[in-house]
């Protein structure tokens, strides 16, 4: 990766001028990468091989000041969670069955976690996965998915 210059960010709430630091990278995995799932052979495999290289990398691009993390959510309201829901019916009854909250996140769910790694709040966390399922992964039996 190239080495990203800081840049001045001007603050129009205080008319100062600040670095922004040099960069960070979200990269977005899946529960699936974090544990695995009978059946899904491929797609863990795929997640599993994410974290690596993301994690690689944030320990790769210390020295050009590039954190890079990864958020892993668990069934999010997507165009491919769509998908699945007409392709296994039952799937969504599942869903509800093992999920505390009873429901697939909303994207501005997956989102919001997003936006924290990228802003100056997580200036100390490189390396790290995020886990986006409000406690499922917690409570399911690893056969269950």
């Amino acid at each position: 990766m190239a080495k990203q210059e800081p840049r001045m960010h001007q603050s129009a709430r205080h008319g100062t001028s600040r670095s922004l630091g040099r960069g960070s990278i979200v990269v977005v995995s899946s529960v699936n990468g974090t544990m695995v799932a009978p059946g899904m052979l491929s797609y863990t495999a795929s997640k599993h091989a994410v974290a690596g290289i993301a994690k690689t990398a944030a320990i790769d691009n210390i020295k050009n000041h590039i954190r890079v993390n990864v958020v892993a959510p668990f069934y999010t309201e997507t165009p491919m969670f769509e998908a699945s829901l007409k392709r296994v019916p039952e799937l969504g009854a599942a869903i509800k069955a093992i999920t505390p909250l009873k429901r697939a996140a909303a994207p501005e769910e997956v989102a919001d976690p997003i936006v924290f790694l990228c802003s100056p709040a997580a200036s100390y966390t490189n390396g790290a996965t995020l886990i986006i399922d409000s406690g499922t992964t917690l409570t399911i039996p690893r056969t269950s998915l």
